[in-house]
């Protein structure tokens, strides 16, 4: 399991673009490579998320997760702190990526695929 802290990374309050999701490729990257079967995005402190940053940082993940070193497996994203009201497209952009979401019973989001 990988945490990034997404205010601490962006330097933001205001996630709006899919080149401030580019800015995590390295540790998104990094995080895969290493095996993590989970990879946590914590958005305490952040009041705006536009779909295209969710859809780029999903595409991200898909991008390193792509080529397993040992077959396919399975990677859950976890949406921690995820803003009140910005919720109404996960379901969406989710299907669009082929994973599951579900809100578990902390009120985080959780997307798991086949990677």
């Amino acid at each position: 399991m990988t945490e990034i802290r997404l205010a601490e990374s962006s330097g933001t309050k205001v996630l709006v673009s899919r080149p401030a999701a580019r800015i995590l490729f390295p540790r998104i990257e990094s995080a895969l490579q290493a095996n993590a079967n989970e990879l946590i995005f914590d958005f305490e402190g952040i009041r705006v998320v536009a779909p295209s940053f969710l859809d780029e940082l999903l595409l991200l993940t898909e991008k390193v997760a792509a080529f397993p070193p040992e077959g396919v497996r399975k990677t859950k994203i976890v949406l921690r702190h995820y803003p009140p009201g910005m919720d109404a497209t996960l379901g969406a952009i989710g299907h669009a990526h082929d994973a599951e979401v579900i809100l578990d019973d902390k009120g985080s989001w959780i997307f798991t695929r086949s990677a």
